[in-house]
């Protein structure tokens, strides 16, 4: 055999010796990040061996947080999110908000009602789902302000009890997942002082 016959051989092996090790550098970085997200924030560290299914974990403002990344899969692609939560004492897990999108025509379809708060603005920008009371309760002017302050600045929203946010990609950067990370708890601290305040029922 000739040298010319060993060439695309070798082509294939550097091809996925460079895959390989890019893979690994990006990896390292991203767990580099989500250590110092860990350190600055002051939440618990973990991953599984080699670096996978990183997450952080702990309380900030007297909330419980997590933190970690979501494989998304769809019929013709698969991508890496991550995603920030708080769970909210008190908040009801049937009570979802959102930025109001496509899936609003969906809804509308199914004959899903939506909640208003009374605030024509923020009835416009979000869609609400849930019992009307508990929404106007819950929803009072901080809590509503927070909640617009932090989907303004990416994807967010309350269901099942949380107020969560997410990124697209694994963490690479720390400082603008640590910014974010702490815009969502103080909005979750602004939702939680609602949940105190409101009547119960």
């Amino acid at each position: 055999m000739s040298l010319d016959d060993f060439l695309p051989f070798g082509l294939l092996i550097g091809f996925i010796a460079v895959g390989l090790f890019v893979q690994s550098r990006l990896r390292r970085r991203s767990r580099r990040a989500w250590e110092e997200a860990a350190a600055e924030l002051g939440l618990q560290f973990e991953c599984e061996e080699g670096g996978a299914k990183p997450r952080l974990r702990g309380e900030l403002n007297g909330l419980s947080v997590s933190a970690y990344e979501l494989e998304v899969r769809t019929q013709k692609s698969r991508s890496i999110v991550t995603r920030a939560e708080v769970l909210v004492p008190g908040l009801p897990a049937d009570l979802r908000v959102a930025r109001s999108d496509w899936t609003q025509l969906v809804q509308d379809a199914l004959g899903i009602r939506e909640v208003e708060v009374g605030d024509p603005e923020f009835d416009k920008r979000f869609r609400i789902l849930g019992r009307e009371d508990v929404a106007r309760a819950v929803l009072d002017a901080d809590a509503r302000r927070s909640i617009d302050d932090l989907a303004r600045g990416g994807t967010a929203w309350i269901a099942e009890g949380k107020v969560l946010v997410q990124l697209q990609g694994s963490v690479l950067r720390s400082h603008p997942f640590i910014e974010r990370v702490r815009q969502l708890v103080f909005c979750a601290a602004a939702v939680s002082s609602a949940c105190r305040s409101s009547p119960r029922k």
